[in-house]
């Protein structure tokens, strides 16, 4: 172990001591995990594993069937859930941390041993600095301006789902046609929302009208969806009163509140 002056900050604000800096060895139902550059400090009492630090030192860790599968060495080790974290089955009756000194290479797993491919990689470091393109991540390699990445290039792998939605275009939605709304009354909208809690007149829905050329927005309470068509011929009277137009075109949602034989005669 190499003795070291570094601190850790926890979330209570406390810096604790760090003893040093060396290799664990823990034995698990599926063999042995080694972990290199792992910090030792006597203040906390379980061993905390770092995803980002172990797939640094080229362990692959893919999460797969609602678990953490730690490779090494050929070995699959499998980790568990409960409440919300990912545990690792350590062997009570054998010393879980086998503290050795530090090697002079850290990183002595073998890339094509741990079975993580450079293509998972790319897209682990695709997603972890904001979906960031291959090409921009290769210009942080080599420029030196990315700190944890343990490759010297990345490679394109595959379809980025996020990006494809992010990067999706709607098709353009025309605007109402000029022609169509020149005067009050040309296009009137239509919806009844609801229901709401029932107010102290016993109204618990609202039936909305909108004039789309003077952008006039009439709000009616009533206390049932059957009586939106009669509020609504009331207002088209007197809207066509007030203004001389006639109403050209009526739009809803097609609900049956709107759609009867009364209403299309009145708008006839």
């Amino acid at each position: 172990m190499v003795p070291t002056n570094m601190y850790l900050s926890v979330a209570s604000n406390q810096k604790l001591p760090v003893v040093g800096i060396g290799q664990i060895r823990l034995k698990i139902k599926e063999g042995f995990l080694t972990i290199n550059n792992v910090l030792y400090c006597k203040e906390i009492p379980v061993i905390i594993l770092s995803i980002g630090q172990m797939i640094g030192q080229l362990i692959g860790v893919p999460f797969y069937n609602n678990q953490f599968i730690i490779h090494q060495d050929g070995v699959n080790f499998h980790s568990f859930q409960r409440n919300d974290r990912w545990f690792l089955a350590i062997e009570k009756n054998y010393p879980t941390i086998d503290i050795k000194p530090l090697d002079a290479n850290p990183c002595n797993v073998n890339e094509t041993a741990c079975n993580y491919s450079l293509e998972d990689l790319s897209s682990l470091w695709h997603q972890r600095l904001g979906h960031l393109s291959i090409r921009n991540l290769n210009r942080l390699l080599k420029y030196n301006a990315a700190d944890g990445i343990h490759t010297s290039y990345l490679q394109n792998f595959g379809i980025c789902h996020p990006c494809s939605i992010a990067k999706s275009e709607h098709q353009p939605v025309k605007n109402a046609s000029e022609n169509l709304v020149q005067k009050p009354g040309d296009v009137v909208v239509v919806d009844l929302i609801g229901p709401f809690p029932v107010s102290i007149r016993h109204m618990k829905y609202v039936l909305m009208i909108k004039d789309v050329f003077s952008k006039v927005v009439v709000a009616i309470p009533i206390s049932d969806k059957s009586d939106a068509k009669l509020k609504l011929q009331n207002w088209m009277t007197q809207f066509m009163n007030v203004t001389n137009n006639t109403i050209r075109v009526l739009r809803s949602d097609n609900g049956t509140e709107f759609k009867n034989n009364l209403l299309e005669q009145f708008l006839v």
